[in-house]
């Protein structure tokens, strides 16, 4: 007999307190008061990941000297492991923290990838070897890799969980607003995405700190917005509709297999 118990479910005094809590929550223009902290979120968040990414390569081939071919090779590797860490984000959300809590620390962790990838870019406090040309200094490598690895951690980890979080806030009758939301959503990741992209190769082809060129800031600002995504984030915390996690579909699967195959060897 297959012993489906530890298979998650929502129970329905998690139920009826959710309800109450998006019945009682204070609305403008008939939205969830947290629905514009949530969107400044992604706007920031995106304009962070973007501005970074877009002056990515040229920091590599130009500041750090790496070969067309290795800088390549990372720069698709921290693109992949943007891709593979929301499995992460979404297990952990699922089965562990839930998705507030989730998204607050994993935006921390955003947070100090950002700042590793600025600090580190300031040639004269990290350079690589003897300085011949102090208007071009090339950092220490290990800096920006970590920092990408961070920033791949963070912002994978974050993705499967904001847009949900906001649909959390609202009520089951609302698909119309539910709808809206999600267009409002998807404009702040596109709006985001072309402000960084036309902003940050500005700030890199600027001369700042004795050199020819800015990464420090161009990698900086990012960092800004990642700490303003953060506080957008926290500003809202009282009000928002935290749901508990529930379960994840693929341990359940897990679970569900390891159990028919118990019965099975029994």
């Amino acid at each position: 007999m297959i012993n489906f118990s530890a298979i998650s479910e929502p129970k329905d005094d998690v139920d009826d307190k959710i309800l109450l809590k998006k019945q009682s929550v204070k609305r403008v223009y008939g939205y969830p008061i947290t629905i514009p902290f949530i969107i400044s979120n992604e706007f920031c968040e995106r304009f962070s990941y973007y501005g970074m990414r877009t002056v990515l390569m040229i920091y590599m081939t130009e500041k750090l000297m790496m070969s067309k071919e290795d800088a390549t090779d990372w720069y698709h590797e921290f693109v992949a492991l943007c891709y593979a860490t929301p499995l992460l984000g979404a297990l952990i959300a699922d089965v562990f923290l839930g998705k507030y809590l989730t998204i607050l620390i994993l935006s921390v962790v955003y947070c100090m990838g950002n700042a590793i990838m600025a600090v580190s870019a300031v040639g004269k406090w990290f350079p690589d070897g003897e300085v011949t040309d102090t208007t071009n200094i090339r950092p220490l490598m290990w800096g920006p890799l970590l920092g990408l690895q961070i920033i791949a951690l963070g912002t994978g980890g974050i993705k499967p969980c904001v847009s949900s979080f906001g649909g959390d806030q609202f009520l089951k009758s609302e698909s119309g607003r539910v709808q809206r939301y999600f267009s409002m959503f998807y404009f702040s990741i596109n709006a985001g995405s072309t402000v960084a992209t036309l902003l940050t190769p500005e700030l890199r082809s600027s001369s700042c700190m004795g050199e020819s060129t800015c990464f420090p800031v161009a990698f900086g600002v990012p960092a800004f917005f990642m700490v303003l995504a953060v506080i957008a984030f926290v500003l809202a915390s009282k009000w928002y509709v935290k749901v508990p996690p529930l379960g994840n579909p693929i341990v359940d699967v897990a679970k569900v297999s390891w159990a028919m195959a118990s019965v099975k060897v029994q």
